[in-house]
């Protein structure tokens, strides 16, 4: 990939910008802590959550190399990535919508600014595999 200059990536790093893909992961989290907060019932139409771990999501059957774009197929991997990484560092139960939100940028914050700062590229904001 061709990454993008080390001006931008400066500019992003030193004010805490997310870069296009950080925000997507970001508004996909923050949309999927609002539906995780949802009764049972109009949540699991939405994003079914595993019965034995209320916070992890259950990934939807089906062929997710051709549908990795689509909500409802990328949420949950994201949410469970993050919620592993929360539960590891801060915890997870009783967060607020605030905490919750600065917790995720910041955990996205850290993995943009973890790659080389002059030429981006995956390793700069590949949240998940």
């Amino acid at each position: 990939s061709s990454g993008i200059n080390a001006e931008y990536g400066t500019t992003f790093n030193e004010h805490s910008f997310l870069t296009v893909h950080n925000l997507y992961y970001y508004t996909v989290l923050s949309e999927v802590y609002r539906i995780s907060n949802l009764p049972e019932a109009t949540r699991s139409t939405i994003i079914k959550f595993s019965a034995r771990k209320p916070d992890l999501a259950l990934l939807p059957k089906g062929k997710t190399q051709y549908l990795d774009s689509n909500f409802l197929f990328a949420a949950p991997k994201i949410w469970n990535f993050l919620t592993q990484t929360m539960y590891k560092t801060v915890g997870f139960t009783g967060l607020t919508r605030g905490s919750f939100s600065s917790f995720s940028k910041s955990c996205l914050l850290a993995k943009q600014l973890s790659g080389d700062p002059v030429v981006w590229n995956g390793s700069n904001y590949c949240f998940v595999d």
